[in-house]
């Protein structure tokens, strides 16, 4: 069986790429003599906390010239590979040409049972160095066994970095800001340990100590030996004690000086360090208590190390939570700060802007946060219509504004339809306080007061005004701009609302509104010319005055009845305080919003409004 195959080429060991979650540990290139195909296999070791379940790869072969001969992708399925595991070594891939005799590989992407993904970028795998065994660095053995004493006895290699990774002494890769996962130990404490000018020190003193309670028990044994009689029953144990007395001393001596480097260890803030160290003193003075305090501060430190990791992972919730649990510690209280001002910026560029007003509003003086927290403005930001004319289905209506707080697009959709595409336009607006909404298809026109006026540049209708001494719209006529017809007329009270509306036909319409004490529209009848009630509208209002939910009745036709749900919100607009104080200084008004009406219309059908406002009417863009 060991000859059906032959080793054409091995891979190098341990490629990786930064950010990866698994390394490829080994490969190999065979031949099957008995059937002629050329079998790359592959073995993969994870790195990665996540579970792994499935991972797809490229091969690509090369024939002796080292030309390209093949590339092929292969899928590894149903895994379940937690960190440190190892597969792929049992599964051949049988490349697609035969002359390939050489091979690389790379991981294009791989799939968690989280339902997360690592996505390649194309970046060349390469392999990791080797580790420099302990004795390059260390070639005196006593150095070796003295930072194996500091450190682990699993100590064997030097500790490095490389890419995102840093290797043990052990020889365990881990990621940065994590401990050894086989022996505990951190990298900043293995690369200080291994200095080798401290290593010697620590050797000398050492061997100085071994040596002086070797010579201690030599001068006891040798006292036991006298076998003098006379002096046996009283000089005898006097020399015991007296070497006993010895032994002690020099004890006493190491254990001040292995005190005074743990002290020095804990005060440095090598708490791992510290903490074995006074426990090897054991009772000596009040180690107890200061191993104890060193776990402690250990415990803290760690805790905050992984903060400050999640912190630079941009994992911005996590770490404040992480850090406010540190309470005072260290720089803690200005790092959460930090963590919370940067997640309100990744929450105002994602738009979110409640979001992002509350954690600014939050971190008070902090940085530039204030100035952050006076840029938000309250609009209208969703207005939901349970029935669109169009089509009769439930419409919804995003708005976005731009720096001034003016409205800038819209955006229609169809939540329980998403078959029907999403609509977005956008708005312009010319000198005379019209604008104009543009999408891919189509871009129409309207007036100052949102009358449909045409669509790409040609003008279809025309409308005369008249207004009150208040210079409130008094009334409203249309016209076709081609042959002048007369369309409709309607009229309004003092409050903006339709009192009465007539078509070229003749036919009229009487509105009957009522209104409450702040002057808001709370119901509206519509009558036609016999006095007979032909619909009607509901309107309430939140505690500012600002329209919630209008409900429309058509008495004549029920499956027009519609209801308009208003969303208000903040959003980011730093320059519209500035821009609203320009416009009452010149005299107008606006808020950036949508204007109101209680006459349904239809733009979309290319006819004109009949109220001077952009409409509440679902089936314009403009609503």
């Amino acid at each position: 069986m060991a000859d059906r195959y032959t080793r054409l080429y091995t891979l190098p060991e341990n490629l990786y790429v930064a950010g990866a979650p698994l390394v490829i540990a080994a490969g190999a290139l065979l031949k099957d003599n008995q059937t002629g195909k050329i079998l790359a296999q592959l073995k993969y070791r994870s790195i990665s906390d996540k579970t792994i379940c499935a991972i797809k790869v490229v091969i690509t072969g090369y024939d002796m010239a080292k030309d390209v001969v093949c590339r092929d992708e292969h899928q590894y399925l149903d895994l379940a590979v937690g960190r440190d595991g190892q597969w792929g070594s049992k599964e051949a891939i049988a490349l697609s040409d035969r002359s390939a005799r050489s091979y690389t590989a790379a991981v294009l992407a791989v799939y968690f049972d989280d339902g997360s993904s690592y996505m390649a970028d194309g970046e060349r795998w390469e392999p990791l160095p080797e580790q420099d065994p302990l004795d390059k660095k260390l070639w005196d053995g006593e150095l070796a066994k003295q930072y194996k004493l500091d450190t682990t006895e699993k100590s064997a290699y030097v500790p490095m970095e490389q890419k995102d990774l840093w290797f043990c002494a052990c020889g365990e890769i881990n990621h940065p800001g994590e401990r050894c996962r086989v022996c505990g130990q951190e990298l900043g404490s293995l690369l200080y340990l291994l200095d080798v000018d401290r290593l010697r020190e620590e050797k000398n003193e050492r061997l100085r100590c071994e040596e002086e309670r070797a010579a201690a028990i030599d001068a006891v044994r040798a006292a036991q030996q006298k076998k003098l009689r006379k002096t046996a029953m009283i000089a005898g144990p006097l020399t015991v004690v007296a070497a006993v007395a010895i032994v002690l001393a020099l004890r006493s001596g190491s254990d001040s000086r292995a005190y005074a480097s743990a002290t020095a260890l804990l005060e440095s803030e090598r708490y791992a360090e510290a903490a074995t160290a006074f426990a090897r003193l054991g009772d000596y003075r009040d180690s107890s208590e200061k191993a104890a305090e060193a776990t402690d501060r250990e415990r803290e430190n760690a805790a905050y190390s992984k903060a400050v990791k999640l912190l630079n992972e941009n994992k911005y919730e996590q770490a404040y939570e992480a850090l406010t649990a540190l309470g005072d510690y260290k720089d803690a209280p200005e790092l959460a700060y930090e963590a919370m001002y940067l997640r309100a910026k990744e929450l105002l560029e994602e738009k979110d802007f409640n979001g992002a007003k509350t954690l600014f509003d939050e971190l008070g003086t902090y940085k530039d946060s204030a100035e952050f927290a006076e840029g938000f403005v309250q609009r209208l930001t969703v207005k939901r219509f349970s029935r669109d004319d169009e089509n009769g289905k439930p419409l919804t209506v995003e708005y976005a504004y731009d720096s001034r707080g003016v409205l800038a697009a819209e955006t229609r959709s169809y939540p329980e339809n998403p078959e029907l595409a999403e609509q977005t336009y956008e708005y312009t607006y010319n000198d005379m306080g019209g604008y104009t909404l543009t999408n891919k298809l189509v871009s129409r026109f309207y007036d100052k007061h949102g009358n449909y006026l045409g669509q790409s540049g040609l003008q279809l209708y025309q409308y005369e005004y008249g207004y009150y001494d208040s210079g409130a719209v008094q009334y409203c006529d249309a016209y076709t701009v081609e042959e002048d017809q007369f369309l409709w007329e309607t009229q309004y009270d003092e409050s903006g609302n339709e009192e009465r509306h007539i078509e070229d036909s003749g036919e009229a319409f009487d509105y009957v509104n009522v209104y409450d004490d702040n002057g808001r529209l709370l119901r509206q009848d519509k009558y036609d010319s016999n006095g007979v009630q032909v619909g009607r509208v509901r309107c309430e209002y939140d505690e500012t005055g600002r329209p919630t939910m209008k409900s429309i009745v058509d008495q004549q036709d029920s499956s027009k009845n519609t209801v308009i749900e208003y969303i208000y919100g903040y959003v980011y607009a730093p320059d519209a305080k500035a821009y609203e104080a320009e416009l009452n200084a010149a005299g107008a008004k606006n808020d950036g919003t949508p204007e109101e009406e209680t006459e349904d219309a239809e733009p979309a059908a290319e006819q004109p409004q009949g109220d001077g406002t952009p409409s509440d009417d679902s089936s314009g863009a403009q609503q």
